[in-house]
């Protein structure tokens, strides 16, 4: 099959939905691509996302794989994901370690969101100094991220009070300490989902939550960027917000430590279990 297939070579397979539903595979290239290729082959690939979209369909299951890229000047900004049910992924083996990465050239997110069932998924995310990696605007329902490494930006991923969603899947990424203002910022969605992701010494708060009706923080590895109450999870409104497994800390010396877990809400509004404060353990012995 990989013979027939040269999507397949990347080592991508799992991201195709099986069967007869699968759509068009189309290809990004942002060094050596031409937006006037085909982008249905490898050798006739886009030099742009916001190309490839453009011959994608909404509601067929259509897939971008990006096989290398970094700064592509041609590109438009925010990239505007409008199609149902697409998936973004980055081909193993890119620009950056094993992550093709993305930067935009412009003060704007990268992708912006307003598209149900939409996938992205295995991107170096180098954010504007001003703005968010990944952004949304009203109409993302089901939408999912995961396999991302978010470099620099205000935060990796934010949603605000106007653009409202629901079930918002976020897994397996990784926030580093460049994200300026937080890792995670979610201001609205009906319900969501952060499992499994790794946040190294974000500045500001890793995984803040508000206005949300209702979601889940699970098994995510927190490495706080300074003493304060409330660094890692901080639970801003009535939330209804299952918050289970999380471990967080913050420094090397014994001392205590402000309580990285913070809950703003009427009391039993939200529901704590098996979370690891490390009070700046220094190690065995």
């Amino acid at each position: 099959m990989t013979g027939t297939n040269p999507y397949l070579n990347f080592g991508l397979a799992n991201v195709l939905a099986p069967g007869s539903n699968q759509g068009k595979i189309l290809y990004v290239q942002g060094f050596s691509g031409d937006d006037d290729n085909t982008g249905t082959r490898i050798g006739e690939a886009k030099a742009t996302v916001t190309a490839a979209l453009g011959l994608c369909t909404s509601d067929e299951n259509d897939t971008i794989v990006i096989l290398d890229y970094w700064s592509t000047a041609t590109e438009t900004f925010p990239i505007a994901v409008n199609k149902t049910g697409v998936t973004i992924v980055g081909a193993r083996g890119g620009s950056y370690s094993s992550y093709v990465a993305m930067t935009p050239l412009s003060t704007t997110s990268i992708f912006e969101i307003g598209a149900a069932n939409v996938r992205i998924m295995d991107l170096h995310l180098a954010g504007q100094a001003a703005n968010p990696c990944i952004t949304f605007t009203g109409g993302h329902q089901r939408v999912g991220i995961y396999g991302c490494f978010f470099a620099s930006g205000t935060y990796g991923i934010y949603t605000t009070n106007n653009s409202p969603g629901a079930w918002l899947s976020i897994g397996d990424c990784t926030f580093c300490s460049a994200l300026s203002s937080g890792g995670i910022e979610i201001a609205n969605q009906a319900w969501f989902r952060v499992r499994d992701c790794v946040f190294n010494m974000v500045a500001g708060v890793a995984i803040n939550v508000g206005g949300a009706g209702g979601g889940q923080i699970l098994d995510n590895k927190i490495a706080c960027d300074s003493d304060v109450a409330g660094r890692a999870i901080t639970l801003a409104t009535a939330t209804t917000t299952m918050v289970v497994g999380n471990s967080a800390g913050y420094g090397e010396a014994f001392a205590s430590l402000a309580n990285p877990y913070l809950d703003n809400t009427t009391v039993d509004t939200n529901h704590w279990s098996g979370n690891i404060w490390c009070e700046k353990f220094t190690g065995p012995g």
